[in-house]
């Protein structure tokens, strides 16, 4: 969660809906999940998609992406919020790129035990806030 977000729940208790103009998404998932999964124990699993979200969070990091969230096999993040960013289509594509190369040469080591990705990207304008209570 940005620190800015985080500071306005703990002082308010809740945190206002906030619209950005200009932002870009990254969204990615493996394409062969369900096959490598067969193949990997759930230790083996779990310890598989850690190894490269891990990797995903030192990318998306150095290019001043902030990860929102991860839901199984799928993770996602976005550029330009909660601080705007010019640069941010440049910076999610050069990220982007850099995830690709990883999952290549992990799958050259791994072969079916890990997974392809796919990534998709999208820019412009969003809505963003807390739901729920948890």
């Amino acid at each position: 969660m940005p620190e800015e977000t985080a500071e306005e729940l703990k002082e308010t208790g809740t945190a206002k809906t906030k619209s950005f103009q200009s932002v870009s998404v990254l969204f990615t998932d493996f394409k062969n999940f369900t096959q490598a999964s067969e193949l990997l124990t759930p230790e083996e699993l779990v310890s598989e998609i850690n190894h490269c979200y891990s990797e995903f969070d030192k990318i998306v990091t150095k290019y001043g992406i902030e990860k929102i969230k991860t839901i199984g096999d799928a993770y996602l993040a976005v550029c330009g919020l909660p601080l705007p960013d010019v640069a941010h289509p440049q910076k999610v594509v050069q990220a982007a790129l850099e995830i690709v190369a990883f999952m290549q040469a992990r799958h050259q080591e791994m072969g079916n035990k890990t997974f392809e990705i796919r990534i998709g990207i999208n820019s412009g304008s969003v809505v963003a806030g807390i739901v729920g209570v948890k």
